[in-house]
C-alpha cells in the first residue's frame, strides 16, 4: 500500500497516506482489525472506559473515520 514503515509511528504521516488509498483499501484495513483484536486496540477506540469490550470495538471500528484507523496503526506499530 506504500507506507513507509519508518514513518509508521507518526500519525500525520499514516493519515496522510490513508487520504490516499481507496475507500475498499480502507475497508479491507479495517477489516484486518477487526480480525485480530488486541487489548490494546480495544483501549484506543474505548476512551470514555477503563477497559473496553470486544463487541463494542468491533461496531466502533465499522464506524470509525481514517483518523481513528491512523491511530490504530500507530498503536500498531509501537507494539511491534
Amino acid at each position: 500500500m506504500g507506507f513507509n514503515v519508518q514513518l509508521l509511528t507518526s500519525e500525520k504521516y499514516v493519515l496522510s497516506k490513508l487520504k490516499t488509498l481507496s475507500e475498499k483499501e480502507i475497508a479491507e484495513i479495517k477489516r484486518e482489525f477487526m480480525r485480530n483484536i488486541h487489548p490494546r486496540f480495544i483501549k484506543a477506540l474505548s476512551i470514555k472506559e477503563p477497559f473496553g469490550r470486544k463487541q463494542k470495538y468491533v461496531e466502533k471500528m465499522k464506524e470509525s473515520d481514517i483518523g481513528k484507523v491512523a491511530h490504530l496503526i500507530k498503536v500498531c506499530c509501537i507494539l511491534a
